[in-house]
């Protein structure tokens, strides 16, 4: 798991670097390169249309993307300082609570970039923003659970502090 967290977070860091340098390109360089922004993204019509729209969209892009790799981040950290002998320490408490809060906030994000993508969308009639922001629900759900798994693992944190204390 360890080695997979590494790959996702390395994977992760690189989309949300290319879809920042390709943004900051298609803004300051070459207006161009909206139509291939990043893996085929064609955002082109919705920079024709409006350059304030089209920057909220890819920045929500970009945000949304390096929240998921900072999950994974977190999650490498919580490798390095588990302890199997005694699993239940404040350090991996705060990590464990930090990727429920990153979990359920990629999840608002993506219902906000959502909302906004189907109001712009009846706007400036541009259907490819339409399917960028599809996993709010997942993410929503997701970060509920790891936050009960958070709320359980303090309690845990408290039963082995008790449990120390005891002869």
């Amino acid at each position: 798991m360890h080695v997979v967290a590494w790959v996702l977070f390395v994977g992760l860091c690189i989309k949300a670097g290319a879809i920042l340098v390709s943004f900051l390109v298609s803004v300051f360089v070459n207006p161009a390169g909206a139509s291939n922004l990043y893996n085929g993204l064609n955002l082109s019509a919705l920079m024709q249309y409006d350059t304030g729209h089209y920057q909220s969209v890819v920045l929500t892009v970009f945000f949304l993307t390096a929240a998921k790799a900072y999950v994974f981040y977190l999650a490498i950290k919580i490798f390095q300082k588990i302890n199997l002998i005694e699993p239940f320490s404040e350090d991996v408490g705060k990590l464990i609570n930090g990727i429920a809060y990153t979990t359920l906030s990629i999840g608002f994000l993506s219902i906000v970039g959502s909302s906004y993508a189907k109001w712009l969308n009846k706007r400036a009639g541009d259907d490819v923003i339409q399917g960028m922001f599809g996993e709010s629900a997942e993410f929503l759900l997701l970060g509920a659970v790891i936050f009960m798994i958070a709320t359980v693992f303090h309690r845990g944190i408290e039963l082995q502090k008790e449990n120390s204390l005891t002869i």
